[in-house]
């Protein structure tokens, strides 16, 4: 009898010319897998021993274990660390205990791709042409692309701030216009003015001036003006007025300077003369005592209208003296 390593061979040996009548077929399985971590496969078939294959374009492969794979012969195959390229189809086939060959239908494994974010693109236009607007820059969670279940990329893909491209300009308008001024004649007809501003205007801003006039004029009518000749002859009297004032005003100031010139300049010795004269006067006998003074503008008779009182005390005598003296003074 044969023992069951050779019975194994053998019938491998014969699979391949007895498969179309013994093959027994099953449903296939649909497993997903994250990357780096370990995946089991778990065959459908009840079979005495197991073998794992793994399909790629060319033909499919016998699996071993090793530092990949482990249960290569087991009803649980395991992938240690499962790769982006393990990725894709497995079957597993055997001997069940009726002995015949059977073959399970392939296995597809997806990877579960966790997503990743792209890097920002540039910042789009700002929304404004002017004042204050935003712009913005996109991502993309592309960097991978989330599949078969992974997880998608956290956070937003659109990024905004503000922006200021420029001054917006400023509105502009008028203000009411201001009263009318005074009329630029006396009399007659002339003319009169009246202004009105130009509100926000900013140049810095972009802003445009008010359209329209900042000056608006109007003729303004007073009362008619006299004719020239007319008015020459009503100037006369003020003129002959004015002139006559003014001679009048310079002939004062001659007199009061004659005047002053004329008036008599007391020296100090026409005050000792006098002082002599009443030293030497007779006291016992009564007499109008006259003095005759030298005085700058002409010889000017001085009378001192006193009577002398007989046998007079010398302090009087002087008192009188000093008298005359202040008399002569004023």
């Amino acid at each position: 009898m044969f023992n069951f390593p050779v019975v194994v061979i053998i019938m491998k040996l014969v699979k391949e010319a007895v498969v179309l009548i013994f093959l027994k077929v099953c449903s296939s399985n649909v497993g997903t897998s994250l990357i780096g971590s370990p995946t089991n496969l778990e065959c459908p078939l009840s079979l005495i021993a197991y073998y794992w294959y793994k399909k790629f374009i060319g033909g499919t492969k016998l699996l071993k274990d090793g530092d990949k794979y482990y249960g290569t012969s087991n009803k649980t195959l395991t992938i240690k660390n499962f790769e982006l390229t393990d990725e894709g189809f497995y079957r597993c086939e055997g001997f069940t205990t009726r002995g015949s060959y059977s073959m399970s239908h392939l296995i597809q494994l997806f990877v579960a791709v966790d997503g990743g974010w792209s890097t920002w693109n540039t910042w789009d236009a700002c929304t404004s042409t002017c004042g204050t607007g935003q712009h913005r820059r996109r991502r993309y969670c592309n960097n991978p692309t989330p599949a078969n279940g992974g997880s998608k990329c956290q956070g937003g893909d659109y990024e905004y701030r503000l922006c200021s491209p420029s001054l917006c300009p400023v509105d502009t308008g008028w203000s009411a216009w201001d009263s009318w001024g005074v009329c630029n004649v006396t009399c007659g007809t002339g003319q009169q003015s009246r202004r009105r501003y130009c509100k926000n205007y900013d140049s810095a801003k972009g802003g445009a001036y008010c359209q329209g006039e900042e000056y608006d004029f109007n003729s303004c009518l007073l009362s008619s003006c006299l004719d020239p000749e007319h008015q020459q002859s009503t100037n006369i009297p003020i003129v002959v007025g004015t002139v006559s004032g003014v001679l009048l005003i310079i002939i004062v100031i001659i007199l009061v300077v004659i005047y002053a010139k004329r008036l008599p300049s007391v020296t100090g010795s026409s005050l000792l003369e006098l002082n002599t004269s009443l030293s030497r006067t007779n006291w016992n006998s009564k007499a109008n005592i006259i003095v005759k003074g030298d005085f700058n503008l002409g010889h000017i008779d001085w009378q001192i209208p006193s009577v002398i009182p007989e046998k007079p005390d010398n302090k009087r005598h002087q008192n009188l003296i000093e008298e005359k003296k202040l008399q002569l003074l004023i």
